[in-house]
């Protein structure tokens, strides 16, 4: 999740979804924590991906209270 671009993000939850998720059963997430390097911008995406809907748009207090939090860290 720090690394590479949202685009990245997408195509690789998209090949993991595809390889091991598709009789379900597959629980997608992150890990227990983000690390604080992570782009919000891959996080978002990380949703949009297995969701299929827009959140880092539809939440803008969200996308503040997250940014703000990350930089008190």
């Amino acid at each position: 999740m720090p690394f590479g671009r949202p685009g990245d993000v997408r195509r690789e939850v998209a090949e993991r979804i595809k390889t091991v998720g598709s009789d379900g059963g597959l629980i997608l997430a992150p890990t227990h924590h983000l690390q604080l390097d992570t782009p919000l911008d891959n996080f978002w995406a990380l949703l949009e991906a297995v969701t299929g809907r827009s959140w880092g748009t539809r939440c803008p207090k969200t996308v503040a209270y997250l940014s703000a939090r990350s930089r008190t860290r």
